[in-house]
């Protein structure tokens, strides 16, 4: 979070929070927590449609929640935050204990 005033650092956190305030891009993150992948990988894991995934994670790119890399054909997604990651880690220790 970048030095500001107090409603500027609100406002950031506020659209970070809306960006992980969905169930759906919470797994896709989860799953991303673990290694970089693509739309193929995470269909594996996740229960979406593949446009439906790759709708979210536009979503979380559009954020600067993940970024992208390019190997030939695919497009590989990865944590580019790195307070979403640890967000997620106080998260899972939470709830997954």
């Amino acid at each position: 979070m970048k030095k500001g005033s107090i409603e500027e650092c609100i406002d950031e956190a506020s659209s970070l929070l809306k960006g992980l305030a969905n169930s759906n891009r919470l797994m896709i993150l989860c799953a991303l927590l673990e290694r970089e992948q693509c739309v193929n990988d995470l269909l594996d894991q996740i229960p979406l449609s593949q446009p439906l995934i790759s709708q979210h994670l536009k979503r979380l790119k559009d954020e600067e929640i993940v970024s992208t890399e390019r190997d030939g054909q695919r497009i590989y997604y990865s944590i580019s935050d790195p307070l979403v990651r640890k967000l997620l880690k106080l998260l899972e220790e939470k709830f997954r204990g």
